[in-house]
């Protein structure tokens, strides 16, 4: 952070702690490591409370074998996670009974703690009732860093990963979600290393981000950005290692559809299958502006690359992808909830989002899992283009009092981009510190 950024940050929380409103410090959140490890819950305690825990051994074995220490009850010990277990059919009492299960867990819980709900879908009731509780909890601990979410799975062990996952310091942006999933066996995959993705947009933040981590996690990477981001695109290329790494940088502006077809052909041979494993569309840019004073170009340039692009580079690569492969999109929380200035972008992304339901629909018998990443205020330069002043009034909005950075992002894609996303196929992880708007 420059000099000159701080002060200003400085600055406007000065002006802004004049004003009648409650200003919250945020607290530093920790975050993993690039690589992911087995052991992602290593030294962390565990607290299993709620009607279904007895009858939930699947993932107490899972949380164990991931290197946490579980234990049972609601005791006033302190714990780093705690993790509500629903009964096997739920009902209002299981609603009911949250208060005697989480209240005394949740008071000695460790500052940046976990609070989980895992939930056997269910009635209508329950599902609402425990995403208002999750919603409004998250508010209420985001202050002191704690993260809330809510799994709701017919299958408690296809629940496991992404469970561990929300529960791990890879998810420390992630909060105020309950996330449904989908029934169904992952469908076979090659997934034999190394594996190739391809990632638009990435030279530069959250492109660039996904980039080091999918590299980090073991993937091969093929960097698709514009011809004017070259320089800073094969920079990153060869921090990572270069075409020696299996890395490498190809110029192409997505919306180009004959380019895309080119590029994709080209970087196919990065994989000894000479096939895509995953796919990243996080090519977007932004033309703010009211409506009424919008060009036509600042419209259509955005709507083009934001979502026409998403669309024909998936098109283009469904017959290079290999069995079992992931496309995830990245979308924006401004395309769930709108945002002032933004009829653009906001139309583009929340088409993103609707894009990513129906592709995930149509393209689940192909064996693919389309998913998609919501991010909220991430530290990159769009938003240092803010005004100071609106950009802490917006971190207040957020139950984590703070933007999130790039690598938040990434690490959600990361886990998007395994084998045991599936059960989330059409859906969009919001990677927004639990943002008090939107769904």
């Amino acid at each position: 952070m420059t000099a000159a950024r701080t002060f200003a940050i400085r600055t406007a929380r000065q002006l802004l702690s004049k004003l009648p409103l409650p200003m919250a410090t945020p607290v530093d959140l920790p975050r993993a490591a690039p690589s992911p490890s087995p052991k992602c819950l290593a030294f962390k305690r565990l607290a299993l409370v709620g009607r279904g825990a007895p009858d939930a051994a699947v993932l107490s074995d899972f949380l164990q074998d991931c290197g946490g220490r579980v234990e049972m009850g609601s005791s006033t010990d302190p714990a780093d996670c705690v993790v509500a277990v629903l009964g096997e059919r739920p009902s209002y009492d299981d609603l009911a009974g949250l208060h005697g299960s989480l209240s005394a867990r949740v008071s000695a819980l460790s500052k940046c703690g976990r609070v989980l709900i895992v939930s056997r879908c269910s009635s209508p009731v329950v599902t609402g009732g425990v995403h208002g509780f999750v919603r409004s909890l998250a508010r209420e601990l985001g202050r002191k860093g704690v993260t809330v979410n809510a799994v709701m799975s017919d299958d408690l062990s296809a629940a496991c990963p992404l469970a561990a996952f929300l529960l791990s310091e890879r998810a420390s942006y992630i909060s105020a979600q309950s996330l449904v999933m989908a029934p169904g066996a992952a469908p076979a995959s090659t997934d034999a290393a190394p594996m190739l993705a391809v990632v638009t947009g990435a030279s530069r933040g959250i492109g660039a981000a996904i980039t080091r981590i999918l590299a980090a996690s073991g993937y091969r990477v093929a960097m698709l950005d514009v011809a004017q981001q070259a320089e800073q695109g094969q920079a990153v290329c060869d921090s990572l290692g270069g075409e020696p790494a299996g890395m490498s940088f190809v110029a192409c502006d997505v919306r180009d559809d004959a380019a895309v077809e080119r590029t994709l052909e080209r970087v196919r041979s990065l994989s000894p299958l000479g096939t895509i494993d995953v796919l990243v569309n996080n090519a977007g840019i932004t033309r703010d502006r009211t409506f009424a004073k919008m060009s036509p170009d600042a419209w259509g340039d955005v709507l083009g690359v934001d979502l026409g692009a998403v669309m024909h580079v998936t098109r283009r690569a469904l017959t290079r992808m290999a069995p079992g492969g992931r496309i995830i999109n990245v979308a924006s929380v401004t395309g769930l909830s709108g945002n002032f200035g933004q009829t653009n972008y906001a139309a583009a992304k929340g088409g993103v989002v609707g894009f990513t339901l129906q592709a995930g629909r149509e393209l689940e018998s192909r064996g693919l899992c389309v998913t998609a990443v919501a991010p909220g205020l991430i530290e990159t330069a769009m938003t240092d283009a803010m005004p100071a002043v609106q950009r802490e009034i917006a971190k207040q909005l957020i139950s984590l009092a703070q933007a999130g950075i790039p690598e938040d992002v990434a690490m959600a894609v990361e886990f998007l981009a395994r084998r045991e996303s599936w059960p989330l196929r059409g859906q969009a992880l919001r990677v927004d510190g639990g943002m008090f708007f939107g769904p």
